[in-house]
């Protein structure tokens, strides 16, 4: 799935957490999120960011992009951890 095609899913089904690879084909899951977190008029999940570079986290710092990251390689236990955290928030 692209980001394109991602946001159109959230709008469609409006899950509570989306859990997405920052690399897409068209462009970054970071870019399709911060157009999503600014809009006034779009749902607004929770996101789960999975990357390979660990540099994510300052991208999304930098950039006010509120999501939760996971660096490659992870295990199942680490996605489980990042759920709970935020359905508990």
């Amino acid at each position: 799935m692209n980001s394109k095609e991602m946001e159109e899913a959230i709008e469609k089904y409006k899950p509570q957490i989306v859990i997405t690879n920052e690399q897409k084909n068209d462009y970054p899951a970071t870019e399709a999120i911060l157009k999503i977190q600014n809009s006034k008029e779009l749902y607004k999940p929770k996101f789960i960011i999975v990357s390979a570079y660990p540099d994510i986290w300052v991208k999304c710092r930098n950039r006010g992009i509120d999501a939760e990251v996971i660096i490659k390689p992870y295990d199942e236990e680490k996605i489980i951890e990042k759920i709970k955290y935020i359905i508990q928030d």
